[in-house]
């Protein structure tokens, strides 16, 4: 089941990196979210799919973010479409073993190229005292490319278990086969 949510315009990319936070979650208040992967492309709605762990079962979260905004006394508000699915134990811990075994270089030559269109993608994962962000647009640096294909098998993986979503979103990647 989908739900639709109003909130603040400033709220709506905290909301893509820990949807748990979403006031309508309260059956998943005691959560432990245990990474996010976020996607704000240019032409296609902001979208993020969270993996989770409640009372030793997995789910993951889609948020999506269409661009549509209304004004309310001066305060720009967007709805956020949000679905919730279980997600296999040995799905939910394997793309987890994956990505902490994974060894990437965190400090990148800068690229210093400019760009009007595209498309950002962030993997977030840890908690309030220890967390790690890994952040690119348009093309991965080389280094990074395993990191991509696991962005793009999560989704794949995550997407096979969510409801179908009422706002179109791009959950197929350009750079997925």
């Amino acid at each position: 089941m989908e739900e639709r949510v109003r909130v603040a315009e400033e709220a709506v990319e905290g909301y893509l990196e820990t949807p748990l936070e979403l006031y309508t979650a309260t059956r998943f208040r005691r959560a432990d979210q245990a990474f996010a992967l976020v996607r704000q492309a240019s032409f296609d709605p902001d979208a993020s799919w969270s993996l989770f762990i409640h009372e030793q079962s997995w789910h993951v979260r889609r948020v999506v973010a269409p661009a549509m905004r209304t004004e309310q006394d001066d305060i720009y508000y967007r709805y956020l479409y949000v679905s919730d699915a279980p997600v296999p134990e040995t799905d939910a811990t394997g793309l987890v073993a994956e990505l902490t075994d994974m060894h990437l270089a965190p400090f990148l030559p800068m690229n210093r190229r400019l760009g009007l269109d595209g498309c950002d993608y962030t993997i977030y994962a840890g908690s309030l005292f220890l967390w790690t962000r890994f952040h690119w647009w348009g093309d991965v640096p080389e280094p990074w490319t395993a990191l991509r294909d696991w962005y793009a098998k999560s989704v794949s993986l995550f997407e096979a278990h969510l409801p179908d979503c009422s706002v179109p979103i791009q959950d197929k990647h350009p750079w997925v086969t």
